[in-house]
């Protein structure tokens, strides 16, 4: 299995706001009611951990692509974990490789503080962005609910503003990030002499050969 390090963690809360909860209690004889709305979200969890997924990968890749990191190296978001109350989802950003050979990957495009902070900058643009489609996919998914409901054409349709995310960025994985990590990554190579008048060889470690290919 190939190895990963964390350089970021992300939370993200989904839940409804006061304007969507008043909402949910007209929903009389409808399922999404009950317990005020926490049900429906914890129903289509796996919806909104996708969402979250996609539009986090598609936001640290181009992140990265623009500070100048190759394709091949470019970072890999996921959520690791996600539960009710409301809903709850926690996420990380990775790179495929030992914490050593992170460090001289990110290294050779900038100072690890500097991305950490550009990382946590991200912060807005994402509450933004994701919030704008939360609030859509909620609505979208309530309303082909609400056929079996006895006062269905007295009702409103569901507010603009239904649903409240909020969501943060920890770069403190990329912050510990040190040259010390290293000191695991030395390699043994072989390198070859020759003084004209025999071969010899001889094993030294290499303080700057590492192995970032994993």
């Amino acid at each position: 299995m190939q190895k990963e390090t964390v350089i970021a963690k992300l939370r993200g809360e989904l839940s409804f706001s006061e304007e969507g909860r008043n909402y949910i209690r007209q929903l009389e004889g409808s399922w999404i009611a009950e317990s005020e709305g926490d049900m429906f979200l914890h129903e289509f969890g796996g919806h909104w951990n996708r969402i979250f997924t996609d539009y986090g990968q598609k936001l640290f890749e181009e992140h990265f692509r623009e500070l100048g990191l190759d394709t091949e190296r470019l970072p890999h978001f996921k959520v690791i974990d996600s539960h009710r109350g409301s809903w709850v989802m926690e996420a990380a950003l990775t790179m495929f490789g030992s914490i050593g050979s992170v460090y001289i990957v990110l290294k050779g495009i900038s100072e690890l503080p500097k991305i950490a902070d550009g990382l946590e900058e991200l912060k807005s643009r994402l509450s933004k962005e994701l919030s704008g489609i939360f609030q859509k996919e909620v609505r979208e998914r309530i309303e082909p609910t609400l056929g079996n409901i006895d006062n269905i054409s007295t009702l409103p349709k569901p507010p603009k503003k239904i649903a409240l995310c909020n969501f943060s960025i920890d770069a403190r994985p990329l912050r510990s990030l040190t040259p010390d990590k290293l000191l695991d990554h030395k390699l043994i190579t072989r390198q070859m002499y020759s003084d004209g008048k025999s071969a010899a060889s001889r094993c030294f470690l290499s303080p700057v050969i590492y192995d970032i290919s994993r």
